[in-house]
């Protein structure tokens, strides 16, 4: 009886400590991602967790209520001096639980220089770290048909002979970038999850070029009369959208900071 016991309690501790994950970034409703960003900074402090308060007697009835890893007592305060101090209005902002920190995009007050901003807080002890909002632009080729320098990639690399050996099952990789048809031909049944960082655009999602193309270069299936072959296509794929596609009918895309930290 008293072995069962135990292996209950570990069961049920175990599960308890699974629910301690990093809470997704909030950001107020009208935020748009894509907007100009010129006036947009990223500020990180230290944001270690407090600990859980017990009682003496308390029972295990509580653990469906406990917290997520959230904001610390000492960088909410450290955060609300920091926007009151630079005049700053917070945005959006995420823990991440791996670095202890917290992060925050904040928006400027108009007569703001946002380098001299910065080099303040730069020096400011409270201040883990700071920089602008930067935008990032997808690394994409001009050819007519896009399969061509794919195929030479895969040639140059000896994929082919490699796939004797491996072809990645068991494996998953993410894929941080626009959306993607994880319905087309080559990619049915390789895509295991998706996630949209940037808006709530479902069929946008599915219609992005680039990280379909993306997807295509790592796992596109072999041997099934459809496209290209993927460098190893027995992966299973995460799609992550943080980027956004700026033409309908071109791979261009952008992402910036706040999308691709999320």
């Amino acid at each position: 009886m008293i072995p069962r016991l135990l292996a209950l309690l570990l069961a049920l501790g175990i599960e308890a400590c699974s629910l301690l994950s990093p809470q997704p970034a909030t950001a107020i409703p009208e935020v748009n991602v894509r907007a100009q960003t010129a006036r947009l900074i990223l500020v990180t402090v230290a944001n270690v967790p407090e600990p859980m308060q017990t009682h003496a007697g308390s029972s295990l009835h509580g653990y469906e209520a406990m917290p997520l890893y959230a904001k610390s007592g000492s960088a909410r305060a450290r955060l609300d001096a920091i926007a009151a101090d630079y005049q700053l209005r917070p945005m959006a902002e995420w823990p991440i639980q791996s670095l202890a920190v917290q992060c925050v995009v904040f928006e400027l007050a108009a007569d703001q220089d946002r380098d001299a901003t910065l080099e303040r807080l730069s020096k400011d002890a409270r201040v883990a770290l700071a920089q602008p909002m930067q935008t990032f632009g997808t690394l994409s080729a001009g050819y007519n048909d896009p399969y061509v320098g794919l195929q030479r990639g895969f040639a140059q690399i000896d994929a082919a002979d490699a796939q004797q050996w491996s072809r990645g099952d068991g494996i998953r990789v993410a894929v941080i970038d626009t959306g993607m048809d994880s319905v087309h031909a080559d990619l049915q049944g390789r895509v295991e999850s998706h996630r949209n960082f940037v808006d709530d655009d479902a069929r946008q999602f599915y219609a992005d070029r680039h990280g379909t193309e993306v997807a295509g270069v790592i796992a596109a299936d072999a041997n099934n009369h459809e496209g290209i072959v993927g460098v190893a296509p027995g992966v299973r794929i995460l799609a992550f959208k943080a980027c956004w596609q700026l033409e309908a009918h071109a791979d261009s895309a952008l992402c910036n900071s706040f999308t691709l930290a999320q």
